[in-house]
């Protein structure tokens, strides 16, 4: 039976150590800089008001080029909330076979012109996934302003995306999607709760919009059993 040497046994150990040290590594991209609307489903949309529109369009108006625009109308007096979605075609991935994600980085730039007059406290940039049938919306906070450019970024776990369902309005941030099973689909979101004295409309473009996978590491069980694999294989070849 072959006997590896202390040489060897630090070998095998630094190797082990530098793959369970590894961070997560960058898997596909998805990326989308103008937006053509034929490479996305139909919008989709809550409202918490029957009077309330919702439209999307591609517009020639980005930062630069091109860009997604989001319409939203209000009535009049109230309170209101709006839900819009938009799910590209090709931006799939399966953890199950492509490999488990660890984070997932996502960056997009908006821009918010209003045909009226509100303060808004907060704004945030969206993504939204589809897995298993359901929806799952993840926020990054962006600065708040009207009629110019501003960028967002940020890592999200699974933990940061939560459950939305665009027929009945219900939000749980309770219910997230699972990074290691299970086909999912991305794309953009958009969303507004507004309290107003009077009529209102809102259009929102985004641009820029990129998804990035990082996928995880081997888990340190299948490293070891590499590891294992290799040192019998060491030794078969020794005794033959």
């Amino acid at each position: 039976m072959h006997r590896f040497g202390a040489a060897q046994i630090w070998v095998l150990a630094g190797l082990l150590a530098t793959c369970l040290a590894m961070p997560a590594f960058a898997g596909p991209t998805f990326f989308d800089g103008t937006f053509n609307l034929s490479d996305y489903g139909s919008l989709l949309t809550y409202v918490t008001d029957p009077g309330m529109t919702s439209a999307v369009q591609q517009a020639n108006f980005g930062n630069p080029g091109t860009s997604m625009q989001f319409t939203v109308t209000f009535p009049g007096a109230g309170e209101f909330e709006v839900y819009q979605g938009m799910m590209h075609n090709g931006w799939g991935y399966d953890p199950g076979t492509q490999g488990a994600l660890s984070s997932i980085d996502f960056s997009e730039d908006k821009y918010i012109h209003q045909n009226g007059t509100i303060t808004l406290t907060g704004s945030n940039i969206r993504v939204l996934m589809l897995q298993g049938g359901n929806y799952y919306i993840a926020a990054v906070p962006v600065d708040v302003a009207f009629d110019t450019w501003e960028s967002g970024a940020g890592t999200l776990s699974a933990t940061d995306f939560d459950f939305f369902d665009f027929n009945t309005g219900v939000f749980d941030d309770t219910i997230h999607p699972s990074f290691s099973n299970g086909v999912m689909q991305f794309g953009l979101a958009n969303y507004y709760g507004l309290t107003l004295d009077g009529p209102l409309q809102l259009d929102t473009y985004y641009d820029n919009l990129q998804i990035t996978l990082n996928q995880s590491v081997p888990e340190p069980a299948s490293l070891i059993m590499l590891v294992s694999g290799i040192v019998g294989v060491g030794a078969w070849r020794k005794r033959g």
